[in-house]
């Protein structure tokens, strides 16, 4: 079972244990040489003067404009953003049946998840970030929301709120928390098709649709198998040079080394 991560200290003076140490860059200042996406313009919204709720509703949209990275590296024209990626993910939670599940929760984990790149931006393996330094990157993020954005005069407790939920959700601390990530990986299996048939088979996106093997709750296996069940059969309507199983990088490599050592390689 995964430890809960021990819950930081979100006073007044808005400093916490979390905060990225002055001496790095900030994810805006600093991107990663391989990113292709911008960085989240969240990240420039000014704190307010404790009372005004407005600079926590700009923040969120920046949600609403940041495009997701991993399309941005597909070259997917007009690709969803953050904000697009956590409504279905809303919208997903609100049929689930297990009674043993608090839905409730589950729609406020799914609706924060991923609040933290409204600051830092979606960050993805490609941009080499070391994943301690995307955890104290959100986690700081999460800390400036509560305590910058969100107005303390009137909503303190509800910026501690939104740090709560993010960290249960990182943590898998509860069902609800490892539910939500199961929704992740399904919605990101449903956009993956999506793209592949909006783009008429131009396009493959085998890398992203992985996730099926790790999904652990029961309704949500039924449905990422049937997701990829609707996806098999639609390339499978293809030219049968599309629908070769996907491979890995490492069995295709082996593949070819295997037939230039048998002597079947050009001269």
């Amino acid at each position: 079972m995964t430890q809960s991560q021990p819950s930081r200290d979100l006073s007044t003076n808005g400093h916490s244990s979390s905060t990225v140490p002055p001496s790095e860059p900030s994810p805006a200042s600093s991107p990663s040489k391989s990113r292709k996406a911008p960085v989240a313009f969240g990240a420039s919204v000014l704190p307010g003067d404790g009372s005004s709720m407005l600079p926590y509703m700009h923040l969120l949209e920046s949600l609403k404009t940041t495009k997701r990275t991993g399309w941005i590296n597909e070259s997917i024209p007009l690709p969803e953003s953050i904000a697009d990626h956590m409504y279905r993910m809303a919208m997903i939670t609100m049929m689930i049946r297990d009674k043993s599940i608090d839905r409730h929760r589950l729609l406020q984990l799914a609706l924060v998840h991923d609040l933290a790149e409204a600051i830092v931006g979606d960050i993805t393996p490609m941009d080499e970030i070391p994943k301690a330094r995307k955890q104290a990157m959100e986690a700081a993020a999460m800390d400036r929301i509560a305590l910058e954005l969100v107005p303390q005069t009137t909503h303190a407790d509800r910026g501690r709120e939104l740090v709560a939920l993010f960290e249960e959700y990182e943590g898998r601390t509860t069902a609800e928390a490892r539910l939500v990530k199961d929704i992740d990986k399904y919605e990101l299996v449903l956009q993956t098709f999506e793209y592949e048939r909006r783009h008429e088979g131009t396009k493959r996106l085998d890398s992203f649709v992985v996730a099926d093997r790790q999904i652990e709750h029961h309704e949500v296996k039924v449905w990422v198998e049937e997701a990829l069940a609707e996806r098999e059969a639609w390339w499978a309507s293809r030219s049968p040079a599309l629908v070769l199983p996907p491979k890995r990088s490492a069995e295709i490599v082996e593949e070819v080394v295997s037939t230039l050592t048998n002597g079947h390689a050009p001269p």
